[in-house]
């Protein structure tokens, strides 16, 4: 995946067309502050229907964070990267 604008749910679309599959993807991001989390899957906010992206961190913990927030540019020292971006 590159550094352009594209959500991980549009990349993984095929996997999540195929409910079964999701659980052997196991697919790992690293946050901008070092962390790797493990992508859990998608949800929406009940209250506003904002789509949502569920991860896993090291110690089991599960976050949840608007998708937009999760595959959304930021700047550190003043240099533009992913706030996760994917592992190979």
């Amino acid at each position: 995946m590159s550094n352009k604008s594209c959500s991980w749910i549009s990349c993984c679309k095929p996997v999540f067309d195929r409910p079964s599959t999701l659980t052997t993807m196991a697919m790992k991001f690293r946050h901008y502050k070092g962390g790797i989390y493990e992508l859990v899957g998608a949800a929406t906010l009940e209250s506003d229907l904002t789509p949502m992206t569920v991860y896993r961190s090291p110690d089991g913990a599960l976050w949840v964070r608007p998708t937009a927030v999760f595959d959304e540019m930021i700047e550190l020292d003043g240099k533009p990267m992913r706030r996760f971006s994917p592992l190979p």
